[in-house]
């Protein structure tokens, strides 16, 4: 934004292949990427890499650190964890407008773009 704060964040896609081969890069994998974005990535095919990139990617999917979505009676629920203790929720996690920007954006049809 002008005065360079911003909701949105630099980030990068990784994955790994069969513990050896390594995707980094700005692509998103999505049609509107294929064809309208001009992002790049690198393929390494290093089995150092690939594992230290595995031990990365694992420590963010800690449950302190993220939430599982599991479908349980037909509805969806947010599994996380906090000072070692389980919490489920039954709304989605993050602030109203958080919320409010999700629900405008469907509304719209921007998922479609995605």
């Amino acid at each position: 934004s002008f005065r360079g704060s911003s909701d949105s964040s630099l980030h990068t896609k990784a994955i790994v292949f069969d513990r050896r081969k390594t995707f980094i890069g700005s692509f998103n994998f999505d049609p509107r990427s294929v064809l309208w974005n001009t992002e790049v990535g690198v393929l390494v095919d290093s089995p150092e890499l690939a594992e230290y990139t595995r031990e990365l990617a694992q420590q963010g999917m800690a449950p302190a650190l993220s939430y599982q979505v599991k479908l349980v009676g037909g509805k969806l629920v947010w599994a996380t964890e906090d000072n070692g203790k389980r919490h489920v929720l039954t709304s989605e996690p993050g602030g109203m407008w958080r919320r409010f920007n999700a629900w405008i954006s469907k509304a719209v049809g921007l998922e479609k773009m995605l």
